[in-house]
């Protein structure tokens, strides 16, 4: 197991067991909301959201897939809009954004996660910044 994973399972494991049995209302509206959505699978989550954009397909569809793995299935149906902090009030964001630095290879600073809005949406054009910015890796 990856010290990634590991990292995962630990404060998964953790967050389930400490997570109140009751949910917020800002929870319960934004779990509701999800789950009304028509689940939409990669193509076109792409074509829908980003691809008018100058934003790699592989980005946003990793990036979902990191959040999917973070907050479980039902968060296969976020938008570029959402924020995955209203359907779980005990995501610690930084933890996320860790996560999705190490996933694709690049680093996010404090200062630069404090200016995010917390939209998927802002992480997903954060990472395309960070990628655009790396050096090509010479074959």
């Amino acid at each position: 197991m990856t010290p990634t994973a590991k990292r995962h399972w630990f404060w998964s494991t953790l967050r389930a067991a400490l997570v109140p049995l009751v949910k917020s209302e800002r929870e319960l509206a934004f779990e509701a909301e999800l789950q009304g959505r028509t689940l939409m699978d990669d193509e076109t989550f792409y074509r829908s959201n980003y691809a008018n954009t100058c934003i790699p397909r592989e980005i946003p569809l990793r990036l979902r897939e990191v959040v999917v793995r973070h907050l479980g299935p039902e968060f296969e149906r976020i938008q570029p809009a959402d924020k995955p902090t209203d359907g779980c009030a005990e995501l610690d964001l930084a933890d996320l954004i860790d996560d999705v630095a190490e996933e694709f290879g690049v680093s996010i600073p404090l200062n630069e996660m404090k200016e995010l809005d917390r939209s998927f949406d802002s992480l997903v054009k954060c990472v395309a910044a960070k990628c655009r910015q790396r050096p090509p890796s010479r074959s």
